[in-house]
């Protein structure tokens, strides 16, 4: 079976495959109705994917003030939306040397995985010169964070095994249920996010 890698925002490299045997009825799970509420004059070509308006984002991150995390590759900020969502927004750094054509690649790529073991991808914001991607906000963090940041409550050996589990079935489906097959190739705690219910959820890109 032949496979291509292609690098996403935040550098990570994925590799994609030729397309499965299994297929995967997609689902989207998490995503409420808020997002009727947006514009959508302007989505990627075919895609249907959502783009969020600048000025929304920027009221939402009370001028992109909220930083939560800091990647090798741009900031996160946490954004309360005018709907009451709560959402995580990323920017890629402006030394990036991803052009137009590669980020709207990756937004099509982002845009047709859906799982409940996947971190939800909401849309994307390409104005003011900025590249931004925005995700559905986990309010427990990565998993890195709760390994060895002494300050946490450590995790039960329970919930170890339920996080293992979730973090299987978010990629057995990127290797099987996929199309094209996805082998995600940067499998480590920082990667993996919780939810409010210590669901496990996998990132595509470096949180």
């Amino acid at each position: 079976m032949n496979y291509f890698n292609v690098n996403l925002f935040y550098g990570m490299s994925v590799t994609l495959g030729p397309e499965s045997p299994r297929r995967y009825r997609k689902s989207v799970s998490g995503m409420s109705l808020w997002l009727d509420g947006f514009k959508r004059s302007n989505v990627v070509s075919a895609s249907g994917i959502l783009e969020f308006a600048y000025r929304d984002l920027q009221k939402a991150t009370q001028n992109f003030t909220t930083l939560v995390g800091q990647g090798a590759y741009g900031p996160v900020y946490k954004a309360h939306m005018s709907t009451g969502e709560i959402v995580a927004v990323k920017v890629l750094a402006t030394d990036s040397k991803q052009g137009e054509r590669e980020f709207e690649t990756e937004v099509k790529l982002l845009g047709r995985l859906h799982h409940r073991n996947l971190l939800n991808f909401l849309g994307y914001c390409t104005e003011k010169g900025k590249n931004m991607l925005i995700y559905a906000y986990m309010s427990n963090g990565n998993l890195a964070s709760h390994l060895y940041n002494e300050k946490m409550e450590p995790l039960s050996w329970t919930r170890r095994v339920h996080i293992a589990l979730d973090v299987a079935r978010g990629l057995e489906y990127l290797h099987d249920g996929a199309v094209p097959p996805v082998i995600h190739r940067d499998i480590k705690s920082s990667n993996i996010l919780l939810d409010q219910s210590m669901k496990a959820r996998l990132t595509l890109e470096l949180a």
